[in-house]
């Protein structure tokens, strides 16, 4: 027996290894819970992209409308302008 390893060192062996793969393991959830959060988070900024490009669209279509809203006020004012001022040349004839 004194050539051969003694049942502590045996055990010493055995509780290494095991913590060694208890680590293991953490290890491995570990890297699971860092894929999930990944793509939770990866899910989280398609959303906002999303949102970003719709609010983008929304955006322009008000522009546009308060674009044609200003052209259409510019044309009235422009047209009663016309017609205020050939009244006023046609009663001081």
């Amino acid at each position: 027996m004194a050539n051969g390893p003694n049942i502590f060192q045996m055990l010493l062996v055995v509780v290494s290894d095991g913590a060694r793969c208890g680590r293991d393991d953490d290890d491995a959830d570990a890297g699971g819970m860092q894929e999930e959060i990944a793509a939770i988070n990866l899910a989280k900024y398609r959303k906002v992209q999303h949102e970003l490009e719709e609010a983008e669209d929304r955006a322009d279509s008000a522009e546009n409308a308060m674009s044609k809203m200003r052209a259409r006020n510019r044309n009235s004012a422009s047209a009663t302008r016309t017609t205020t001022t050939n009244a006023v040349s046609y009663t001081a004839s």
